[in-house]
């Protein structure tokens, strides 16, 4: 695994982690109690951001596509029938 690969919440590599590990992980993402958590609490509370990160960034890109679409209709020709 690489730094840049996010760990998917269903990895086996999740559970795999030493609890330091876990803690740390924990930290750097901002989870508030990670060093009083057990490791199943951690591995649960670090899937759970995850995944709410993940809905985040579909909610942001369905967002600029919308907009993206919106504009593009708002700029298109007008079909005119004054013939």
């Amino acid at each position: 695994m690489t730094e840049k690969e996010p760990i998917r919440s269903d990895s086996p590599e999740l559970t795999a982690m030493s609890l330091p590990k876990l803690k740390e992980v924990a930290s750097q993402l901002g989870i508030d109690g990670a060093a009083k958590l057990k490791k199943d609490a951690l591995v649960q509370a670090i899937a759970d951001l995850q995944a709410a990160n993940r809905d985040a960034a579909k909610a942001e890109r369905e967002a600029r596509r919308e907009a993206r679409n919106n504009r593009n209709k708002k700029d298109a020709p007008r079909d005119s029938d004054s013939n």
